[in-house]
């Protein structure tokens, strides 16, 4: 079967993670991208390239570039939930929640306790509990069953019932 030498300088790879960057449509599909690149190096390249200097350099290179992708993503949902705690929106607290692993939105939501006030992390922690409590209580009263939850029944999506008591217990972690 015929091969395709490939040779992919660090000046061609960093030349291509900038232009993924300028292009892309927000640093998580940047990410993809980027990503998919890597497990194609480390798929392709055979054990005698990958004791070599130039791919430990290339990987070295995308993990920068991969690195700044997360950083940017994890300032956008950062920005996100600042929004979503002004505005006292669940469901805008859920979109990020869904997009980001329970570490990422931890990361996430330190990034935004940082930008808010004392004040302001106090109220969203009030709302959140207060959210949570009334979610739960519906979803009891749902249920039909003692000490058992029926969101689905209460209208309640439970995908916002867990974003709303992950940021509960960050904040009363900030709070109290």
């Amino acid at each position: 079967m015929p091969t395709v030498p490939i040779a992919i300088s660090a000046e061609r790879l960093a030349r291509y993670c900038e232009e993924t960057r300028r292009r892309a449509r927000g640093p998580a599909r940047t990410l993809a991208e980027l990503t998919a690149v890597e497990t194609f190096l480390s798929a392709m390249a055979g054990p005698e390239e990958k004791a070599g200097e130039a791919y430990r350099e290339a990987t070295a290179l995308l993990r920068r570039h991969m690195e700044a992708c997360r950083d940017e993503l994890l300032d956008d949902n950062a920005a996100a939930l600042v929004g979503a705690m002004e505005k006292q929106a669940p469901e805008s607290v859920t979109a990020v929640h869904t997009t980001l692993s329970r570490n990422g939105f931890q990361q996430a939501m330190a990034r935004a306790a940082d930008r808010l006030s004392p004040e302001q992390l106090d109220r969203s922690w009030v709302w959140a509990r207060s959210w949570c409590a009334e979610a739960e209580r519906c979803a009891a009263e749902a249920s039909g069953y003692p000490d058992a939850y029926d969101f689905l029944a209460a209208g309640i999506r439970i995908e916002t019932h867990a974003a709303m008591k992950d940021l509960v217990i960050f904040l009363g972690e900030r709070v109290t």
